[in-house]
């Protein structure tokens, strides 16, 4: 009878000492309920995350950038015969970091945007110190049904000096299953598996303040008509500038009833001071910085245009009212 007991005693220390180990799960079944597939990978499964690389288009305007949505198993049974018991879960990322955020890396510059990953189910959400284990525990579901589950990715700050460029970082997610319920249910870990996730910021650029002008010519000394306005570019991206005339060709001309009349046109920018006379249909020689905000609503216009008629050009003009329709066209450099 004493010898029973220490069979007993015996066997049940070794069920102890087992379900402290955690075997781990290669995800050879992702999407399924595990029931295809043997102990470890039937107690886990990640789905449609594993392999991806998700492109997000930059929005400056706010902090989330986009989510990654895919789906969990996290189950567990007796003697790893089924999984029939749902088991919580940490979770872990791994991948370039600086403090408490993950790092993407421009292709063509070599800067870096800081991001913040935020796991979530359908009951909480934390934001994941990288290289680190979740401090929450995750919710799995019982019979290996898959639970929906979301990694929200955000700027650590809205940087507008941002440049032009594909951002990309190389992850690694995994999980690690907690408390089964029973001796006799084994946890298990998840080996990491590979994703990756870009941020695509486009060059971008917009002119705005522009508006129709009227304005009195006279043939006794040069006439100019000014107007500031404003050209934003993303990061602040250098840019040309091109000035058409829908009368003229080759040259900028005001169209009458009777002829037309020659003007020039002339653009500075004003933070640097730099003028220069455009040629008809041609991109500006210089190139100017443009402002770091739509709108130029800090730091104001950076631009200012001049319509300039000389003496000579009204000198037979035969009309009293002349217009023309001149379009301005920013490219980034």
């Amino acid at each position: 009878m004493r010898s029973n007991n220490r069979l007993l005693l015996a066997f049940l220390l070794l069920l102890l000492f087992c379900s402290n180990a955690f075997a781990q799960s290669n995800n050879s079944d992702p999407c399924g309920n595990g029931s295809t597939v043997s102990y470890p990978d039937k107690y886990i499964g990640v789905c449609g995350l594993e392999g991806t690389t998700t492109t997000l288009p930059y929005n400056n305007g706010v902090n989330l950038q986009g989510d990654l949505p895919f789906s969990v198993r996290s189950g567990g049974g007796i003697f790893t015969f089924n999984c029939n018991n749902a088991v919580d879960y940490q979770v872990r990322i791994d991948g370039a970091a600086t403090g408490n955020d993950c790092l993407l890396t421009g292709s063509n510059t070599g800067d870096q945007l800081q991001v913040a990953l935020t796991f979530s189910d359908i009951y909480c959400a934390e934001k994941l110190t990288p290289n680190t284990s979740s401090t929450r525990l995750f919710s799995g579901l019982a019979r290996g049904a898959q639970s929906k589950v979301n990694l929200a990715v955000s700027l650590f700050s809205i940087n507008p000096s941002t440049q032009p460029d594909t951002y990309t970082g190389n992850f690694q997610f995994s999980l690690t299953q907690g408390f089964c319920g029973a001796f006799f249910c084994f946890p298990t870990e998840l080996a990491p598996v590979d994703f990756s996730i870009s941020i695509e910021v486009e060059p971008m650029i917009r002119i705005s303040g522009l508006e129709d002008r009227e304005f009195d010519a006279t043939p006794f000394g040069v006439t100019e008509n000014q107007q500031d306005f404003c050209v934003y570019s993303q990061g602040g991206a250098p840019f040309k500038l091109t000035a058409d005339s829908q009368t003229g060709s080759g040259v900028f001309e005001l169209s009458g009833s009777l002829d037309q009349i020659k003007y020039e046109t002339w653009i500075q920018n004003l933070t640097q001071g730099s003028m220069e006379q455009l040629t008809e249909g041609q991109a500006s020689s210089q190139s100017w910085p443009g402002r770091l905000y739509e709108g130029c609503n800090i730091g104001g216009d950076n631009m200012r245009i001049t319509i300039r008629i000389l003496p000579s050009a009204l000198a037979d003009a035969m009309g009293n009212s002349y217009s023309d329709t001149l379009t301005l066209t920013v490219r980034v450099e």
